[in-house]
This record gives C-alpha cells, structure tokens and sequence, in this order.
C-alpha cells in the first residue's frame, strides 16, 4: 500500500546502447569479474575480445562503412547484460545518492520504474540530478498519479 500523494513514475534510459562509454564500461566489466572471481572463467581474454568487438565495430549503412565509436551494437548477444553492468553504478546512486529516496526503484534495461514519495518539483529535481550521473546518460521521467504501465503491465493506486 502507498499514501495517496505518492507518484507513480516510470523512465527511459534514453539510446543507452549507443551512448555507453566504451572505456568506462570495460572497467566496470573488470570491476564486476574482481567483485565475482571465478578461476575456470578466462577474465583477460574475455576482457581483450570485448574490447575488439566494441572499438572495432564497424558497418555498412547506405553503401557507407562507418566505425561505431561509442556504445554497443543492439544486436550484439551481450548488449543486454552489458547494459546492465554499465547502470549497476547508475543505479546505486538513483537508489541512494539523492535527498529524497523513492519508496520503489526498479529498472529493466532501459526502462524504470519508481514510486516516488515527493512533490512534482522534487521529481523534476531528481530528473536533473539522474542526468548528471553517467556520461552520455539521459533520463526521462514521465508520472502520473493513478495509473501508469510499466514493461506491458498496468499498475493502479486506488484509495483504499
């Protein structure tokens, strides 16, 4: 149950394959291998290949070659996962880092979802404080007050 003068939010990570630092997220991939040791998993050689498949990707569009010099590729069969390690930081902080702390933070890749305890200017301070978190990084908040759909499910605040 939430108090009637709660928020419902949720947000889009907006373009976050294309727009994650390519260096930050091959240490933020060392820090996860360092924070989850697993001696049978080859962590230098993994580390060397992602860093060739992202800084050498490159792909006709248009009868033009192009090199994609940030992010990952959509279509990649890591790019979900990797997204998820690049916002682990991300979401630390969206969690804890502001003045005010949601009653619920919850992301599924590049969609989130919040129940948010504040005031409409709050939220819009907050809004600006998650697009300072990460380079490259945007955030946009869309609330509403009764219901709201959240990952093809509908979510209603009814008075009790």
């Amino acid at each position: 149950m939430v108090p009637s003068n709660t928020l419902l939010v949720t947000g889009d990570v907006m373009g976050l394959y294309t727009n994650m630092n390519i260096d930050l997220t091959l240490d933020l991939v060392r820090e996860i291998f360092k924070k989850y040791p697993n001696p049978a998993r080859p962590d230098r050689q993994l580390l060397t290949l992602l860093e060739l498949t992202l800084k050498r990707n490159d792909f006709e569009f248009a009868g033009r070659i192009f090199l994609q010099i940030c992010g990952t590729a959509m279509g990649k069969d890591y790019a979900p996962s990797l997204a998820n390690i690049f916002l682990i930081y991300f979401d630390n902080l969206a969690r804890r880092g502001f003045r005010i702390h949601s009653d619920l933070y919850y992301r599924f890749l590049d969609d989130i979802h919040l129940i948010w305890p504040g005031t409409h200017q709050e939220l819009a301070e907050y809004e600006t404080y998650l697009n300072t978190l990460m380079p490259g990084i945007k955030i946009s908040l869309t609330v509403r007050t009764a219901v709201t759909e959240f990952l093809d499910t509908v979510i209603y605040k009814v008075p009790l």
